[in-house]
């Protein structure tokens, strides 16, 4: 289980728990709150790549998505300072929201 961080514009970022992993999309645990878009962007913090998702599936603790990067291509994070501008302080802490 890795951590994640959704991100969406004009909103503060949202951690989650990526229960399952794919090439195609991912199982994430979180508090789903009424206002989430149908897309997104998830950064994975394990293996520091941003995908864009679609939800798929929601139920009220986590939602399935897919993720719709071109050809199966995500991008990758260049360096730690990235991942600390997605996360900004509270790195490691999950925020529910």
């Amino acid at each position: 289980m890795s951590v994640g961080w959704i991100k969406i514009p004009g909103r503060p970022k949202m951690a989650c728990r990526i229960l399952n992993q794919s090439p195609n999309g991912a199982l994430l645990e979180l508090r789903v709150p009424s206002w989430l878009p149908f897309q997104f962007e998830l950064l994975i913090e394990s293996d520091r790549s941003v995908h864009t998702c679609e939800i798929r599936h929601s139920r009220p603790d986590g939602i399935g998505v897919f993720f719709l990067d071109l050809g199966g291509q995500q991008t990758r994070l260049r360096s730690t300072g990235d991942i600390d501008q997605w996360i900004g302080a509270s790195r490691g802490k999950l925020v529910e929201g």
